[in-house]
């Protein structure tokens, strides 16, 4: 009766350890974008700057101690 039992539990574990490791997603990829320009304050037009040099910073709110910040590069004519 305990080898039934013990061979019945390790019979389960086999099936849920391989079932576990099956590559299916069912899951679609993300479709949402984050697009924007910085404005000039005084003229009111997108801020001209040169490629790579201004930078937009992204920081998750978290219940981490130290959350990793996403870089957002800016286009030279102020978009991103």
């Amino acid at each position: 009766m305990k080898k039934q039992l013990s061979r019945l539990i390790l019979l389960g574990i086999g099936i849920l350890a391989v079932s576990a490791c099956t590559k299916t997603d069912n899951y679609e990829g993300p479709n949402a974008s984050f697009e924007g320009r910085l404005i000039d304050v005084t003229s009111g037009e997108n801020l001209q700057t040169s490629q790579g040099s201004t930078q937009i910073r992204l920081e998750q709110i978290s219940w981490s101690a130290t959350p990793s910040p996403q870089t957002i590069p800016s286009k030279f004519d102020g978009t991103f």
